[in-house]
């Protein structure tokens, strides 16, 4: 995604230069998607959006749950790392369904949030870093005044917030690209060697292809081994 699509989304629907400013430090970042340094620029954006100066990036982990990535002092790092774990329902309720979502620490809709951040922080405002569907994780803004976060801010959080989703989501892709041709790239390493090595016994103990194949084969079952294996043993000096 380039610097001047976003350009023209956030001219399109949002109308100020501040977005564009966030998108593009956001995407001319050399931190790697989804690390720290990532996640500590993608916070800066959000609470310079927000005009808020608190909160925490948290990012979906390994084993499908959410864990704090990043936040803007390490007491609220560590209340939101357990907030995920305790699987708070606002915060899961944000990705799971992907819309913005506001709460008030000190009524009823407060419920579960930690006795240190509801001591601090009146309202906690939840962002889905979110792509066509796929919730990667949520931007929490946490706001000392209740009910301060006006319509033009959080819009401004939810677009950054969406863009982050984005780069998560081609992140994400770019990852298993290199997965699968790394895959197939071996899969063809390994018949070439096998290919190989079936010339290679035919010629040695006077067989055909097919029988050079079963003793390449046989030999790999007997000792429970991969045939790729047994072919680059076979054949001398590889």
């Amino acid at each position: 995604m380039s610097t001047e699509a976003g350009r023209a989304t956030v001219s399109a629907g949002q109308g100020t230069y501040r977005e564009t400013d966030a998108f593009r430090e956001l995407v001319s970042s050399t931190a790697t998607v989804g690390g720290a340094d990532w996640c500590r620029t993608l916070l800066m954006c959000a609470t310079d959006l927000a005009t808020v100066p608190d909160g925490a990036v948290l990012l979906r982990n390994g084993a499908g749950g959410l864990s704090a990535a990043h936040a803007s002092d390490p007491g609220l790092l560590g209340h939101s790392a357990a907030m995920a774990a305790a699987g708070w329902g606002p915060l899961l309720e944000c990705l799971d369904t992907g819309r913005p979502l506001s709460v008030a620490t000190r009524r009823a809709d407060g419920a579960g949030v930690p006795d240190g951040i509801a001591g601090v922080f009146a309202g906690l405002h939840l962002f889905p870093v979110s792509h066509r569907g796929d919730g990667h994780g949520v931007v929490m803004v946490c706001d000392r005044v209740p009910d301060r976060l006006g319509a033009r801010q959080a819009d401004a959080v939810s677009f950054i917030a969406a863009a982050a989703g984005l780069l998560v989501s081609h992140a994400q892709e770019v990852a298993e690209a290199r997965r699968l041709a790394a895959q197939l790239q071996h899969a063809l390493d390994s018949r070439v060697l096998v290919e190989q090595a079936k010339g290679y016994v035919a010629g040695r103990d006077g067989h055909d292809i097919g029988t050079a194949f079963r003793v390449l084969r046989e030999k790999a079952r007997s000792e429970r081994r991969p045939l790729a294996d047994v072919a680059k043993e076979t054949l001398p000096g590889v």
